[in-house]
């Protein structure tokens, strides 16, 4: 209900000669109708590495905390994927992710695609 925004900064740092990179995201959700036992506001953040494979290809890797809207869930996750360009308007991703901790999902699966036009 209502209109929920996420405003998010991301930070990168480029180290090394051959485009490898650390990055960290983070994220604050406003929960503008707040119901019987949720947040007002939830936060995601995210902490990673990448590398380029070929010149169309990028390795990702990261953890990922973030909390749910519901209280007393969080969830923790270490993921890997590939980011490839396929043509210089699209970028297609894949990656796989595995929780740790109580309330995180043992595996998660993930899929994307970018286009700009």
């Amino acid at each position: 209900h209502g209109v929920d925004p996420l405003v998010k900064g991301i930070l990168s740092k480029t180290i090394g000669a051959d485009f490898q990179q650390v990055h960290l995201n983070f994220g604050w959700l406003f929960n503008d109708e707040v119901r019987r036992g949720e947040r007002s506001g939830a936060y995601r953040m995210s902490i990673g590495y990448s590398r380029r494979v070929t010149t169309s290809m990028v390795f990702v890797a990261d953890l990922v905390r973030r909390e749910e809207r519901e209280d007393d869930v969080e969830e923790n996750l270490f993921e890997t994927g590939l980011r490839y360009q396929l043509t210089p308007l699209l970028v297609l991703t894949g990656g796989l992710g595995f929780g740790f901790g109580d309330e995180s999902p043992d595996v998660r699966a993930l899929i994307g695609f970018q286009f700009a036009f």
